[in-house]
C-alpha cells in the first residue's frame, strides 16, 4: 500500500498557510508550477535566472511545490494549529442493498454539518484531500 500525495490545488493551499517547503531536497515528491508532478523545473529556472536581470518575471513562476503525502499534511495540521482532520465512513442510504460505504470528511473545528451540504465521495482519500483543503482554508 502506498500513500497518498496530496493534489497540485492542496500543496499551493498549503504552502500559502506555511506548510514548509524544502526546495533544495529534489528527492520529495513536488509539483512544478504547471501543476506536474516531480514536473522538469530545470528550464523554468533557467529561465528565471535570465529574467531576473530584466524584473519581467516573478520567483513565484518557477519556485517548485512539496507534495507531501495526506497523512504528513494531516500531522501538520494537528500538531501546528490543532485541527484535527479525518475521514468517516458511513453508509450510503441508497446503496444499501449492496453494502456500498461512502466517505466524508470531519474537520473538529466545525460543530455542525448541514445536511444538505454533506459531500459523500466514493473512498477514504477523496474525502481526507476535501477536508485537509477545508482545514487549510481555517488557517488565518
Amino acid at each position: 500500500m502506498e500513500e497518498q500525495l496530496i493534489s497540485f490545488e492542496t500543496a499551493k493551499l498549503a504552502k500559502e498557510k506555511g506548510f514548509k517547503q524544502s526546495p533544495t531536497q529534489l528527492s520529495e515528491p513536488y509539483y512544478n508550477h504547471k501543476g506536474e508532478l516531480n514536473g522538469d523545473v530545470t528550464k523554468y529556472i533557467k529561465a528565471y535566472l535570465k529574467d531576473k536581470k530584466r524584473g519581467t518575471n516573478t520567483r513565484e513562476e518557477f519556485e517548485s511545490i512539496k507534495a507531501p503525502t495526506q497523512s504528513l499534511l494531516q500531522k501538520w495540521l494537528r500538531e501546528k494549529h490543532s485541527i484535527f482532520v479525518f475521514a468517516d465512513s458511513i453508509m450510503d442510504h441508497t446503496l444499501v442493498k449492496t453494502g456500498i460505504k461512502r466517505f466524508l470528511f470531519n474537520i473538529d473545528d466545525i460543530d455542525t454539518l448541514d445536511a444538505d451540504t454533506i459531500e459523500l465521495f466514493d473512498n477514504y482519500e477523496q474525502a481526507l484531500e476535501r477536508g485537509l483543503q477545508e482545514a487549510l482554508k481555517l488557517i488565518k
